[in-house]
């Protein structure tokens, strides 16, 4: 069943049953360099209007737009700080069905996490939950870890034209070359031309939209 909504108070309404620990954002998916158009409680997260999609949230966009589950929920992710949040994404589609946003709940349960720690010293466990999704003030943040997470630590100079292939299958993989620009500072990244990059997202049936 399909319904309009008006954005702005389904937010608001969200926040006010959550409280202040619970940050609400809305995000446009056509401009992922500074999506965040409406939030709510941003000093969860420090972020502000303006602010660029996640590392996540652009991988999720890119595997997600193809299910029928457009959402995913209380996965872990990390601010600034090292302060653990839970949170949960969804995507909006229009009526052709494209995802044209992204709604998105961050929640601060630290409290909560305070109080299971001090139990864990009665029932101590091993098991840690890694971080997901982190959050940055800038788009080149997540373009430069992205970059250094695919690479390895290896240096570009002794990479063979197999491994530069398979880098950059990985960075599409990670909803990479949804950034405008990001496909220049891969190629240069990896020392070839933007044609030759081009090339290797056509092989591997990238749709090339900007």
């Amino acid at each position: 069943m399909n319904i309009t909504l008006n954005f702005s108070h389904l937010i608001s309404f969200i926040s006010e049953v959550l409280g202040p620990t619970a940050e609400i954002a809305l995000h446009d998916l056509e401009t992922p360099e500074h999506s965040l158009i409406y939030l709510k409680n941003g000093h969860i997260t420090g972020r502000q209007i303006g602010a660029p999609l996640t590392d996540l949230a652009l991988k999720m966009v890119k595997e997600t737009t193809a299910k029928d589950r457009p959402f995913q929920v209380n996965y872990s992710s990390v601010k600034g700080n090292g302060t653990r949040l839970r949170s949960s994404s969804m995507l909006i589609k229009n009526e052709e069905g494209k995802a044209t946003h992204m709604l998105c709940l961050n929640i601060d349960d630290s409290h909560f996490r305070e109080a299971l720690n001090t139990l864990q010293h009665l029932f101590p466990s091993s098991d840690i939950e890694s971080a997901k999704e982190t959050f940055v003030p800038s788009i080149q943040d997540i373009e430069n870890q992205a970059i250094l997470d695919v690479l390895k630590g290896r240096a570009v100079a002794s990479m063979s034209i197999e491994d530069k292939a398979h880098v950059i299958a990985e960075l599409d993989e990670m909803g990479m070359f949804l950034i405008r620009g990001f496909r220049h500072k891969a190629a240069r990244a990896l020392g070839i031309s933007e044609q030759t990059l081009y090339r290797y997202m056509k092989q591997n049936g990238t749709e090339l939209t900007n």
